[in-house]
């Protein structure tokens, strides 16, 4: 997937960034604008200073010691605070439902519970995903590729000083076949799936729920396992 970003005052060339557990691949341009390509799961988690401006966004990450809403140094180098990142969630509480009180409910738990970025689900509406694609046939249903036009929330942006979201984003969806029927199986499946992702970083992530509009079922949403299966 390829974003064509605003203008920069970086040299023009080609950069390889490592960030977030993600490669970059970055093409500045002689007018100063941006493209940057996504390869996902990277297997080294650093980040290389490759041009002012990146050297600029780090010095600025590495300045920020406390949390800007209670003003507490952060416990751990991703800049997250459990506190106000747990109140941010619960606040928003009623702004979203599956219309399923069971399943809001294992999302909520996992919300009050987030202890890092990303270790927590969301109920992501289908309308937010595009460019779905048929990958496979599995013993419980089907596994589909698609770009979800927001993204997860990836990166604590210094500057605006709060969870910025990736953007448009490779994911896998796995469907369970009649999930809407069998919820309770269906809920055993996520809250597995997310116990193991918290202790083993090699099995994909859960980013959260989704439904078919169409047959009802619901959805598992992934991240995109390019160098594996999704252990059906």
């Amino acid at each position: 997937m390829d974003h064509k970003l605003q203008k920069t005052e970086c040299p023009p060339g080609d950069y390889l960034i490592f960030r977030q557990g993600h490669t970059w691949y970055v093409t500045v341009l002689s007018d100063g604008t941006i493209f940057i390509k996504l390869d996902q799961k990277a297997e080294q988690v650093k980040l290389i200073l490759c041009s002012c401006a990146f050297k600029r966004y780090t010095q600025m990450y590495n300045s920020l010691t406390e949390c800007p809403q209670c003003n507490l140094k952060f416990k751990c180098p991703d800049k997250w605070c459990s506190d106000c990142e747990i109140k941010n969630f619960k606040s928003n509480f009623g702004n979203w439902t599956s219309r399923n009180w069971k399943l809001d409910k294992v999302i909520r738990r996992s919300q009050s519970n987030a202890k890092g970025p990303l270790n927590y689900l969301e109920w992501i509406p289908f309308t937010e995903f595009i460019d779905v694609k048929f990958i496979a046939e599995g013993g419980f249903g089907c596994v589909e590729s698609a770009i979800w036009n927001l993204g997860p929330r990836w990166t604590y942006e210094p500057s605006s000083r709060k969870w910025e979201r990736s953007g448009p984003y490779n994911v896998a969806l796995k469907t369970v076949n009649d999930s809407h029927q069998y919820l309770q199986e269906f809920l055993n499946e996520v809250q597995a799936h997310y116990i193991c992702t918290s202790e083993d970083n090699h099995i994909p992530h859960c980013f959260g729920i989704t439904q078919n509009p169409k047959s009802k079922d619901y959805i598992m949403v992934l991240e995109y396992a390019h160098y594996g299966s999704l252990r059906y």
